[in-house]
This record gives C-alpha cells, structure tokens and sequence, in this order.
C-alpha cells in the first residue's frame, strides 16, 4: 500500500501550553457552514478555549512580561521571539506508557485507517474517556470531541481529516504526562556545536538534538504517515540514548559568544538573553528525557 503523506493541520499563530493543543482540536472537529467559517456556537467553544489558555499558562521568569507580572499572552516581544526562532509552531512532549502505546494506541490507529472506520478505536476511546488522562487536558474534552463522538457511536464517516482528528487526539489525550517545556532548537544546536538548517531529510540522519524535538521515527499508522514533517515519535531505547546525550551536556559552560551565528541572521536577537532562557529551561527537557528513561516510557514529539 502507499503511504499516503499529508501535513495541514490547523494551528493558532500564539500557543499557550496543553491548551492550546485543544483549540487545535476544535478548530479541526468543530462543524462549519457553507462557506467554510466556524458556527456561532463552534465559533465561541474555540474562542472560550483561547481565553482559558491565556489564563491558565504563565510566562517563563526571562520574559520580560512575567517580571512585569503581565500574562503571557499580552506579551508582543515573547511571542516575536517564538516566531523568529522557531517559526509559527512550538514543541509538545506527549509522554506514554509503552504498553499500552505499543499494544493499543498504535494497533488501534493503524486499523482504523486500514478498515476506513472508526469502530477499531471504540474501544481506547471509552478507556481515555474513562480514564481520566492527563489532568488539564481532560477538562477541555467536550462532548464535540472525536473521542467522545466515537465513544457514543455518533462518529461522522470516515474521511481523512476527520481519521487526522482523531490521532491528534488520542496522542493528546491518551498521554501519561504532557510536560510544560519551553525549547528552542535552533537556539540549543548552536550551543552543543550543531548547525541546524531545517533541511527537510530522513530522522535517522537527524542530529540527536533534532530527535529530541522532533523524535527519532516519524508516525506511520498503517500505511499513511501522520503529519510527517511535524510529528515523530521516540521509543525506550531512543529515549534511553537521548537522555543520556542530554545528560552528557553541561549547560554552565555555555557562552553567548556561541550564539554569534543566529544573531547575525536574527534582527533583535539577544545573545545574552537566548543564553539565560536556554538555561533556565535546559533542565527540564532533560528531566523530562531522565524520566521517561526510568520508566521505560515513549515520547510524541509534535509541533503545533
């Protein structure tokens, strides 16, 4: 069977965290008229879930608008700092159990797509409704949702944006942990002495801080490959050699002269600035890594 490869997958310009993956969510899911635009109600679920973003994450200590105490969502200068170093997407962790990863997440998604219907997932989506998953997330699961949906039989036919729906989804919501982590790649390469150019080639050839980002294989359910540009995914054994790559790193020797070539490319770019904010959050990407190693568990890279 070919693979079939597809990208488009809607996304706000801003993103706050695990609430803005829910907004992705409803602007995928939610019904539109006939000319294409959100319903009054579909439109107001989708702008109740922007708001709720905005109230529920808060800003890293090197932004300048959380020394102000202002929210992160007002801040201008964090979010062109977000678009100039990562383009319109950040990167989202969603940590699995790799049981249940391996023997029902990914069976059920690859049978879905080969039967062309959504009855195989019935099933994982009554446990993740019944679950509970992670905490944040779950309060933001409506009854609009494709899980919900599936899990009352009243599921639309299958097409693919609405089969691309539902793995976003159950990536989401089926995750053990999905960590706050704010990372640059581009930022994070240059200090470890890679040059990242964002040449679009196998993940295999990735460099390690790549595959800790991006993940060391990309997604394919069945013959059909899910955002394959955007989302990838690392095993045990990946996980095991990136926490100790990042392990192996000493973010106390890094300077800012290192960060010389993307200020040169980057107008406003602060070396000095890039360097505080990559070390604050350093440790956490590495904490998240340790972990998952102790626990034997997977890690979804996706940007949105």
């Amino acid at each position: 069977m070919k693979a079939v490869e597809y990208t488009g997958i809607h996304s706000s310009p801003i993103m706050y965290g695990h609430w803005s993956i829910l907004a992705t969510i409803a602007s995928l899911i939610v019904p539109r008229n006939d000319t294409g635009a959100w319903s009054s109600d579909a439109a107001a679920m989708h702008a109740g879930i922007e708001q709720l973003a905005r109230r529920q994450y808060s800003a890293p200590r090197t932004c300048p608008c959380a020394r102000a105490g202002a929210p992160l969502g007002e801040c201008d200068a964090w979010i062109a700092r977000q678009k100039t170093l990562n383009g319109p997407m950040r990167h989202y962790f969603f940590v699995h159990d790799a049981r249940s990863f391996s023997q029902e997440v990914i069976p059920s998604l690859v049978t879905c797509w080969q039967q062309r219907s959504f009855e195989p997932c019935r099933r994982l989506c009554e446990r993740i409704m019944s679950s509970g998953g992670s905490c944040l997330l779950m309060q933001g699961l409506t009854e609009d949702s494709l899980i919900s949906r599936v899990t009352r039989q009243e599921e639309p036919s299958f097409d693919l944006r609405f089969w691309r729906s539902l793995v976003s989804e159950v990536l989401s919501y089926s995750a053990a942990e999905v960590p706050e982590i704010e990372t640059s790649l581009p930022v994070l390469a240059c200090l470890v002495g890679f040059e990242y150019d964002r040449t679009v080639r196998a993940r295999e050839h990735f460099h390690w801080v790549e595959q800790v980002h991006q993940g060391t294989r990309d997604l394919c359910l069945g013959g059909a490959y899910y955002r394959p540009e955007h989302a990838g995914y690392n095993l045990p054994e990946d996980v095991r050699r990136l926490a100790q790559c990042l392990t192996d790193v000493r973010p106390e020797t890094w300077r800012a002269e290192q960060l010389g070539a993307l200020s040169g490319n980057q107008p406003g770019f602060d070396p000095d600035e890039e360097l505080e904010y990559m070390q604050e959050w350093f440790p956490p990407l590495q904490a998240l890594y340790q972990n998952a190693r102790s626990h034997g568990q997977v890690v979804v890279c996706e940007q949105l």
